[in-house]
């Protein structure tokens, strides 16, 4: 037996179908074991529900309390559909992408702050500053890496041309 044949037997049982329509389903029930058997399951239900139903004792009669449901309908027809201010919700259903947004932003420019490539630091223990007084100086410099020595000779120029004066030209010191 399908779902929909059931819904038809338990809307037979509650009177909810028209004459004709629970005519037809009692025939059927009549006649199908299924049904006589889902139908009397029904009605126990039906009875245990009812007979064990706490009932429910008020203290003032049935005709105030439905005034009094009355009343309450008839006051909120009188108030405006619509209000001119807003309240806090309103503006939060504004204010919270916004927030949202806003912390995304401060999120993305502290990335940016910290992946910024910055200019590399000169390694000080390798920059030296020579001041000559005189123009008459010069010198050479040998590096060694194997001696891991570095040399610098400062020499006089004038030295150098009082030398080169007696050589030929082939043999004149650079």
């Amino acid at each position: 037996m399908n779902q929909e044949m059931m819904l038809k037997l338990q809307a037979s049982l509650d009177g909810e179908l028209s004459e004709a329509e629970a005519h037809r389903t009692s025939e059927w029930a009549a006649t199908a074991p299924e049904a006589q058997q889902i139908l009397a399951e029904l009605r126990m239900t039906k009875t245990v529900l009812a007979d064990h139903e706490p009932e429910a004792k008020v203290p003032a009669s049935r005709e105030f309390y439905w005034s009094r449901i009355e009343r309450e309908i008839l006051r909120g027809e009188e108030l405006p559909a619509e209000r001119a201010t807003h309240t806090w919700l309103e503006w939060r259903k504004l204010l919270a992408p916004l927030a949202g947004l806003a912390a995304v932003a401060i999120l993305v420019l502290g990335a940016a702050q910290l992946y910024r490539p910055r200019p590399e630091p000169v390694d000080m223990r390798y920059v030296a500053e020579i001041d000559s007084p005189t123009e008459d100086s010069s010198s050479f410099a040998f590096r060694s890496q194997s001696e891991n020595m570095y040399v610098v000779w400062m020499y006089d120029r004038n030295d150098d041309v009082s030398a080169n004066e007696g050589l030929s030209n082939d043999a004149k010191i650079q």
